[in-house]
């Protein structure tokens, strides 16, 4: 394996690490995430947006517990909560939630807030607001800092800015006026004549070919040069080929391109950071931080041309939630089975 000196691998994760929790979204028409304090706001296609809350960002105990807050769009949709744990403590632990010193009520087992619970937090969110659950010894703390800010542009993204469904901003603006929700795209997915990926030498005939035919792709910019290339193929007269590209300390990626069978000839480059493929759908995974506390996710689906992006999802901040505290949908479709 032979070491490029190229700014590939230093663009990619610079990429990826803003990706998990601040994508911009121009190629799938979503909406940016939106950030403020220990808040993080995703929003998807559908508009369907969901408001992360952390513990403070000096809070460093293991067992911590984090709020999703989740609204589709449209008129006269409500907002629902939910508490996430490091531990499924609600379902042998009694927790109730405190705010600004007042007991609240029992939190539901399966983590869900009450709609009372629920509209006393987005009644208080204006103001400094001390959150926790507590219960048999436990206290968890969740951060108000950004709450305010993040619940009004999930009401800006969804267009309800002064009507009297808002959750920060009130008016009297008809709730007619709010848009409906946008549909899921259908993606009507292919069958593949290959389903797993295969190596091709690069000293063979083919992998001569292969690699004359990426000579003036992102493919020859790649940090990593190794000895084979993988190859599927994907109808008779198109294949997926991929190319180790990059690594990095947690990190790695392969650039991927649809082929012309015959001629090799570069019809579609799809990323440059893929790490999978299987029966016709390509993904990409990568890690936040070493921690493994955060990730970012993007699928590809074959639809008989091209590969189409059918899937992308982040699991929020890096907050020593391992795995990631919850998935939070930045791009959703309805995928069409073969």
């Amino acid at each position: 394996m032979r070491l490029h000196h190229t700014p590939v691998r230093k663009v990619v994760m610079m990429l990826i690490l803003s990706g998990v929790a601040m994508a911009s979204h121009a190629e799938n028409d979503s909406v940016p995430d939106f950030m403020r304090g220990d808040w993080l706001l995703v929003c998807d296609n559908t508009l369907l947006c969901r408001a992360a809350g952390y513990p403070p960002e000096r809070y460093v105990e293991a067992q911590r517990a984090g709020l999703i807050l989740s609204r589709a769009a449209g008129p006269g949709t409500a907002l629902t909560g939910r508490w996430v744990s490091t531990e499924d403590m609600a379902e042998t632990t009694p927790l109730h939630l405190w705010m600004n010193q007042q007991d609240m009520g029992e939190v539901l087992a399966d983590g869900r807030l009450t709609d009372s619970q629920v509209g006393q937090l987005v009644a208080m969110a204006t103001q400094h607001v001390d959150i926790r659950l507590e219960g048999s010894g436990i206290v968890l703390p969740l951060s108000d800092h950004g709450i305010s800010a993040v619940l009004r542009r999930m009401d800006a993204v969804q267009q309800r800015l002064n009507t009297p469904g808002a959750l920060i901003v009130k008016g009297s603006r008809s709730e007619a006026d709010i848009p409906t929700a946008p549909p899921k795209p259908e993606i009507q997915q292919a069958a593949v004549l290959e389903a797993q990926l295969r190596p091709i030498s690069t000293s063979s005939a083919q992998g001569q070919q292969l690699l004359r035919a990426l000579a003036n792709t992102r493919a020859a910019e790649c940090d990593l040069s190794e000895d084979y290339l993988q190859y599927a193929a994907l109808t008779a007269d198109k294949a997926l080929v991929m190319k180790a590209c990059w690594r990095a300390a947690y990190n790695a990626g392969s650039v991927a391109f649809v082929v012309d069978r015959n001629t090799f000839k570069p019809l579609q480059e799809v990323t440059f950071s893929a790490t999978d493929y299987a029966q016709g759908t390509l993904s990409m995974m990568q890690k936040g931080r070493g921690l493994g506390d955060c990730f970012y996710l993007k699928r590809w689906v074959f639809d008989g041309e091209v590969f189409v992006v059918s899937q992308e999802n982040s699991t929020g901040l890096c907050r020593l939630f391992p795995g990631g505290m919850v998935t939070l949908p930045r791009y959703t479709t309805r995928v069409l089975s073969p």
